[in-house]
């Protein structure tokens, strides 16, 4: 298991993307289980689906989202001690992601993660639905995750000037 003490200083500079924060989200009474990974330079927010909150769940869910993005977003991933990381090893060898650990009790040492899961509500439940079928609650959960993500990313550029001179700008073209 990598500690988060010895991941390569590259992850704490920010500067070269590919390098995400992991966690896992539990919906009401615990009928449903979402991953997110945040992309710690960007801010991207990736929701992967997650039959539930075991390791061999982690396993398929964060492989299969981690291998749909290039090689080049694939560097790292930093994570907290639980239980659906026991096979951390098989990530790693499924896409050739380093994983390193926060310590026991610190997920603000995932500060990205973090910060984007406490605006996400919690995962609707599961049911059974045509194929194909949206229902209003995973409409209204899209919803809100985008919206999360989009007020997580304008809390990180307060002037929301990105490459505009005047401070004022909304950063928007007219």
């Amino acid at each position: 298991m990598g500690s988060i003490h010895v991941r390569p200083p590259e992850i704490e500079d920010l500067l070269m993307p590919g390098h995400w924060d992991g966690d896992l989200m539990k919906g009401k009474a615990n009928a449903s289980s979402v991953g997110t990974l945040v992309e710690c330079t960007s801010g991207y927010l990736m929701r992967v689906k997650l039959n539930d909150a075991t390791a061999t769940s982690a396993v398929e869910g964060f492989s299969a989202a981690l291998n749909g993005m290039p090689l080049t977003l694939r560097r790292s991933m930093t994570y907290d001690q639980r239980r659906e990381m026991a096979r951390h090893a098989e990530i790693t060898q499924k896409t050739g992601v380093a994983i390193y650990f926060c310590d026991p009790y610190s997920p603000w040492q995932r500060g990205s993660n973090e910060n984007i899961n406490d605006l996400i509500p919690p995962a609707p439940a599961q049911g059974h639905r045509p194929i194909g079928a949206q229902s209003e609650g995973a409409v209204r959960y899209r919803a809100a995750t985008e919206h999360a993500t989009t007020q997580a990313l304008r809390l990180q550029m307060p002037d929301r000037s990105y490459g505009r001179g005047d401070a004022g700008s909304t950063g928007y073209a007219a």
